[in-house]
């Protein structure tokens, strides 16, 4: 699923209020982990809202 929020309705609380949603909808059916990729102008939603930032490394 992907998110967006067009530039001009940006930073009124609408990509928070639609995340706090899907997250809570995923929690009443009992998922417990959700990954996700975020652009760096959303990351701060994400990170308000409690998911934590994870890096893997790979090495030939």
């Amino acid at each position: 699923m992907n998110i967006y929020v067009r530039p001009q309705y940006r930073c009124n609380g609408y990509g928070m209020e639609i995340v706090s949603w899907l997250v809570n909808q995923a929690k009443a059916q009992g998922i417990t982990k959700i990954y996700l990729e975020s652009s760096e102008d959303g990351k701060g939603v994400y990170l308000k809202l409690g998911f934590k930032e994870m890096m893997d490394y790979y090495k030939l």
